[in-house]
Order: structure tokens, then C-alpha cells, then sequence
């Protein structure tokens, strides 16, 4: 997750608003990227026992997991997700068990199965799996947290600072916080992003993506007139060319060449935010699809996710279509995503005017053997006069079934 100074731990936060006047841009980054990095973040280690900390606020919730590894508690994982408008209605006590009850679920992986500690700052939460007659919503949150094995520990909000922090003012979108806060502080804000050419694993150079470029013949034309002239071609320069060289053409205000290489300056609509996007050949796209979509860090996501996650780094003509096809022909997506549920139809009423006119019946069971041999329990019942029959069967075959409902 993305760490500005609106979402890192109270302790750090401090620690960052007194050293930044006098830190440049780099020490800066360098001091935030040590929040996510060991030693303060390291791996999960299946011989501790794991903390989980969680915190409320108004505007969001907040939660740390961390070990006791040597004689430090280092962290293994952070998670903050801001409140709906119905959420932010709710009382402290249940703000602080959404809490409670979204954190869990989102380190089910780690938890599940395994004693835990849970740590929090409101009191009353003590006696959680307590409460007297529980109703509703917060029934509910209580059984789900009864699969899971932890114990409760309350300490003072004043050391409930790391989740605390992630609690508060949370980003948005459009968040202004961070950049606001930095700017106070005179770091300058570079929004260009620094796009990795290919994959982590086959990293390329500058003079091999240029080379893959210019043996592109839909991009080889727009990228030899920017290598040789700021100017934009004429239409009639451009028009013996490909309707995908036209369409690169039309972008040609916001492509521009870094190190010789073609790019996309993409802008969002209100210029809070821009980034770079690689213009790639079409011997590269099958690469950038399978690292983004079939990769452990892919996830076989959907389009959208697939298509969103691809945009942030690179750009081709027709990528949207690309995706499509590539996602839709994913055998692994096929093998396991099952079919779209149908729409079921609608409940109706049956009318009945005499008895044994129609009848419903429901098998019960497994139950344990009965002396006669019986292992399951048939259900009859009449619609017009609502008699039931209930009848010991052996089995559940059809003729058992039949025979029974003929005899009865």
C-alpha cells in the first residue's frame, strides 16, 4: 500500500513532521520507503504468535499485524479502509467492532487457525464474546468472530498510536493531504512516474525497447519524427499510413521521448495526478499480459482490474480490446471461474381447491441407523389441508421415495 504522511504510524508521523524541514526530497522518500521495509516490515514467522492492533476513527478504520521476533515487535502487515456515509452513523462500540471484524477477515490468512492477540483501545471490547442477547448487526459480526481464536487485551490510546494513525484522514482520490503537508515542509513533488520498461524479471534497456519500437511499423513513423523534428506531420504527411499510426498521430501533443524512447503523458481530468505510460510494440504486449494478469502478482484478476492495472505503466493502440481477448482466453480464468448465475424467477402463489391436489415433500437426513435399518426421514405435506406425514426411510432412491408416498 501507497504510504504518504497520512497513513504511517503516529510514532513515525511525528518523527517525519520534526526532520523534514531539513531533509531534501530524496532523504524524504528514503525515510518513508524505511516504514515498509525491514527492519520495521518483515516476513511472518509461523513459530510466533501473531498481534493484531485495531483502531476507529470517524473517517476510517485502522489495523497492524505484527510478531514479537527477538526482543522487538517488528511488523508484518498494515491494512486502513475509510468509512461508508451509513458507517460513520455508527457508535464508537461499533465503529471499533467493524473494526475489529474488518481486520480479521482481512488477515484471515494469517489467522485463521492459529491463537492470536488482539489489542485495542476501547474498553467496553473487553468483554466482546460477551455480550447478553445480542441483535442483529452486531450478532452477526460476534458469530463470525467465533472462528477464530484470540484474546483480548486493552491498553491506553496514548500506545495505540501505530494503528491509530492509519485510522485517520485517510486518501481519497483526489487526496490533498499528503501533497499539502510535503509542499509545507518544501519537499517538491516530482508526479512523473518512473516506468519500468518490461517486467521485473527480463529488465530491458532504453536502446532495446527503441529498437523494438522502430521495428514497429504502426509506431516506427510517429517515432522517427519526434527523433528528428519537434513538429507535428501534416495529415496529408500521415495519411498513407495505418489507421493505428493515425491514431498514435492524433495523440501527438502528449507523446514525448525520454531517453529515445516513445511515451504517453497521461493527465487526469482535474491535474491532480500524471504519469507516464510506455508506448509498447506489439512483440511486447503478450509479456506485459501475462505478468499483469497470469503472474502471482496478476492474480487472474477481471478486465477492468486487469485493464487498470496495465494503463498505469503502458499504452498501445486498441489495449482495452487486447485485454478483453486475453482475459477471455485464459485457460486457467476458464477452468475455474464457473458460469454466470441466471436470474431466478420470481416466487408465485399456488392455488389448490381439494386435498391431494398437490403435495410437497423433503427428505431429511443423514441421521444415525435406526434398529429397522431407517437412515433418513421422509416429509410429506398436503397443500390444501396442511396435513404432514413423516415417514422413516432407508434410503433416498426414487422408488423407495415412490413407494412410500403411494403406500402412505
Amino acid at each position: 500500500m501507497p504510504f504518504g504522511l497520512c497513513n504511517v504510524p503516529a510514532t513515525f508521523e511525528r518523527l517525519m513532521e520534526t526532520v523534514l524541514r531539513g531533509l531534501s526530497s530524496e532523504a524524504c522518500l528514503v525515510l518513508k520507503q524505511a516504514l515498509i521495509s525491514s527492519p520495521i516490515l518483515t516476513y511472518p514467522r509461523t513459530d510466533k504468535d501473531f498481534i493484531l492492533d485495531t483502531d476507529a476513527s470517524n473517517e476510517g478504520i485502522g489495523a497492524v499485524l505484527s510478531q514479537n521476533i527477538g526482543n522487538e515487535e517488528r511488523v508484518i502487515a498494515y491494512f486502513s479502509k475509510s468509512l461508508g456515509k451509513p458507517e460513520r452513523n455508527f457508535c464508537v462500540t461499533r465503529k471499533e467492532l467493524l473494526a475489529i471484524v474488518k481486520s480479521i477477515e482481512h488477515f484471515h490468512h494469517y489467522l485463521y487457525g492459529r491463537k492470536f492477540l488482539l489489542r485495542i483501545d476501547h474498553a467496553s471490547l473487553r468483554w466482546l464474546l460477551n455480550f447478553k442477547e445480542p441483535k442483529g448487526q452486531i450478532a452477526r459480526w460476534i458469530q463470525r468472530l467465533q472462528e477464530y481464536d484470540f484474546e483480548i487485551q486493552h491498553r491506553k490510546g496514548t500506545s495505540h498510536g501505530n494503528a491509530d494513525a492509519l485510522s485517520r484522514r485517510p486518501c481519497t482520490e483526489n487526496c490533498k493531504h499528503c501533497t499539502n503537508a510535503e509542499k509545507k515542509f518544501g519537499v517538491e513533488i516530482d508526479i512523473s512516474v518512473k516506468v519500468l520498461t518490461t517486467t521485473s524479471v527480463d529488465p530491458c534497456s532504453s536502446c532495446e525497447i527503441q529498437k523494438a519500437q522502430l521495428e514497429e511499423p504502426n509506431i516506427k513513423p510517429i517515432l522517427e519524427k519526434k527523433l528528428n523534428s519537434a513538429d507535428r506531420p501534416s495529415l496529408k504527411e500521415i495519411a498513407p499510413e495505418s489507421p493505428a499510426t493515425k491514431r498514435y498521430w492524433a495523440l501527438w501533443d502528449s507523446l514525448h521521448l525520454k531517453d529515445g524512447v516513445l511515451y504517453r503523458r497521461w493527465e487526469s481530468d482535474n491535474g491532480s495526478s500524471c504519469r507516464w505510460q510506455l508506448i509498447l510494440p506489439k512483440s511486447r504486449i503478450s509479456e506485459v499480459l501475462r505478468e499483469t494478469h497470469d503472474s502471482a502478482s496478476g492474480g487472474h484478476f477481471g478486465v477492468m482490474k486487469t485493464l487498470s492495472k496495465t494503463r498505469e505503466r503502458f499504452y498501445w493502440d486498441r489495449l482495452r480490446a487486447d485485454v478483453e481477448k486475453w482475459c477471455r482466453e485464459c485457460h486457467a480464468c476458464g477452468a475455474r471461474k464457473g458460469p454466470k448465475t441466471r436470474t431466478k424467477g420470481l416466487l408465485q402463489r399456488y392455488n389448490v381447491g381439494a386435498p391431494f391436489e398437490r403435495m410437497a415433500l423433503d427428505i431429511l437426513g443423514p441421521f444415525p441407523v435406526t434398529t429397522k435399518g431407517n437412515r433418513y426421514v421422509l416429509v410429506l405435506m398436503d397443500y390444501f389441508t396442511k396435513w404432514p406425514e413423516a415417514i422413516p426411510i432407508p434410503d433416498q432412491e426414487a422408488s423407495t421415495v415412490a413407494e412410500e408416498l403411494v403406500r402412505s
